[in-house]
């Protein structure tokens, strides 16, 4: 949410199911105008266990792999037609004949596009998760918010590749304010880092019915210390001040 979630209670509905879709984009170019033979991309990942290819649960609409974990990424599959999903413990391998195969078992998860000589290529990549049911423990145990807008991670995933433009136009504007801040580099980086670490690290539970805002203390895994918390008061005032 590169502006900031919408007050649950007030929002308009639609907002506010695109601003927590539990994604995020990724975009691939491939340069072959200068090229005089096809060139192929990859985009891949390792450790996604108990893989299954998205093409199998979306219909053919997708192209990519989701886990046993609830975690996928996809990319548009008519966007995309040279686009294929493969998979094997070796990179190498994806790349010799016969042509690469979904191998399922393979650690590395991999989307390959083809593009021809005299040809610029884009993928837009969707990378998201969906987990059911309760995700916390002890006292209070709540489900995240987005379970009550998302389907399942195909859903996910369809809606954060449909929202594209919109999600890439808000990133340029976010992008520009910094650029246009004041700011030396190494400030607008620290910026930029203890942003995306803030939305890494955030979460949006469903308190019956009470929408339950929590922030980690990053890599440790546990809530926010209120020494800590104040830090994040300027940041929260300006983007979300429900």
């Amino acid at each position: 949410p590169v502006d900031g979630i919408p007050d649950p209670k007030t929002a308009d509905k639609d907002a506010f199911k695109q601003s927590i879709n539990p994604a995020i984009l990724a975009q691939l170019t491939i340069d072959n105008t200068d090229g005089t033979e096809p060139v192929q991309g990859i985009f891949a990942l390792k450790g996604i266990e108990g893989k299954r290819p998205l093409a199998e649960e979306s219909d053919g609409s997708l192209i990519g792999w989701v886990g046993n974990g609830g975690f996928g990424f996809a990319c548009d599959a008519a966007a995309n037609p040279t686009a294929m999903a493969a998979s094997h413990h070796h990179m190498s391998v994806m790349f010799t004949k016969p042509h690469p195969l979904p191998f399922r078992l393979g650690s590395i998860s991999a989307l390959l596009v083809d593009v021809a000589p005299g040809e610029k290529k884009t993928l837009n990549v969707a990378l998201g998760w969906y987990i059911k049911g309760a995700a916390t423990y002890g006292l209070l145990e709540m489900p995240y918010a987005y379970t009550e807008h998302y389907t399942g991670v195909v859903d996910v995933l369809s809606a954060a590749l449909a929202n594209k433009d919109a999600v890439l136009a808000e990133t340029e504007r976010a992008n520009k304010e910094l650029a246009d801040s004041g700011l030396n580099v190494d400030q607008q980086f620290m910026i930029a880092e203890a942003t995306s670490s803030y939305w890494a690290s955030s979460m949006l539970f469903n308190d019956d019915g009470y929408p339950r805002w929590v922030v980690n203390e990053g890599t440790y895994l546990m809530l926010n210390t209120f020494d800590l918390a104040v830090d994040h008061q300027f940041f929260e005032l300006k983007m979300q001040p429900w």
